[in-house]
């Protein structure tokens, strides 16, 4: 009985996680949770790319439909010449680390 005592008071605490809000890893995984949608397994389902309608669960993998999203630059289109619609930096998705947001949204919602 006193061992288990001991090990219950002997255990160090979990490291606590700091996440850096203005690493983009950090901004991808915001934004990514922000348009997902539910999976029938009960965790998040999120867009899988920049444009589309298409979403996949983060924790059993299958693929979803929802509502169409844009997570890139807008363009505003004037006959032959478009324009780009400038988003904040927080808006958009970088591409580049979405494997790692995709990573993190994973471990954070065990």
């Amino acid at each position: 009985m006193i061992k288990k005592i001991q090990s219950i008071f002997s255990r160090q605490p979990k490291r606590m996680v700091t996440e850096d809000f203005s690493s983009p890893i950090f901004i991808n995984a915001r934004l990514l949770e922000a348009h997902a949608v539910n999976c029938g397994c009960g965790h998040i389902a999120i867009p899988t790319g920049e444009k589309g309608d298409t979403y996949k669960c983060v924790k059993c993998n299958e693929p979803a439909n929802g509502p169409k999203y844009n997570l890139g630059q807008r363009t505003i289109h004037y006959g032959a010449s478009s324009k780009p619609l400038s988003k904040s930096p927080n808006e958009l998705l970088n591409i580049e680390f979405y494997n790692d947001a995709v990573e993190l949204l994973k471990h954070r919602r065990r």
